[in-house]
């Protein structure tokens, strides 16, 4: 049996928390006492609460964004399976290397217009338009910086 601080209480052991999660000291005031002070510091700190809580919101962003993430996988793996699922130019299949490709070279017009929504979002909701092509990275990058693929070379 312990006695509260704040509620004079003499209380079981099961109702006090301990200081540290590794040793034995318990907190002074019982669990009840507690939860009433917080919740009475979180009303009238509510500020400094919610920049506290930010704080661990950047933190913890990484997970909290996660289904997001794989929204986005899902929804890409769809489109490049839509137009093939593989490279036009060298036949590669690995969904990591592929992309999608403007064949008309006129892909960073098209991205303008489309002001923030993602290309696989928009060909989804036009339903697979006619005029894209999946490429992988290596093939769609020579073309932007060369014009040509090497793999089309003679």
């Amino acid at each position: 049996m312990k006695t509260c601080t704040k509620c004079l209480r003499s209380l079981p052991l099961g109702e006090f928390t301990k200081v540290w999660k590794d040793r034995e000291a318990l907190q002074p005031s019982c669990k009840a006492c507690n939860r009433a002070y917080q919740r009475e510091w979180n009303r009238r700190n509510k500020d400094r609460r919610n920049a506290r809580l930010r704080a661990r919101y950047k933190v913890q962003s990484a997970a909290m964004r996660e289904p997001s993430r794989r929204y986005r996988q899902k929804l890409r793996r769809a489109v490049l399976e839509a137009y093939g699922g593989i490279c036009t130019c060298c036949g590669e299949t690995h969904h990591e290397f592929l992309t999608i490709d403007h064949p008309n070279n006129d892909g960073a017009a098209h991205r303008k217009t489309l002001k923030g929504l993602s290309i696989y979002k928009w060909l989804k909701d036009e339903n697979y338009p006619d005029g894209f092509r999946v490429l992988c990275w290596n093939c769609n990058c020579s073309r932007g910086n060369y014009g040509y693929c090497p793999h089309e070379l003679p």
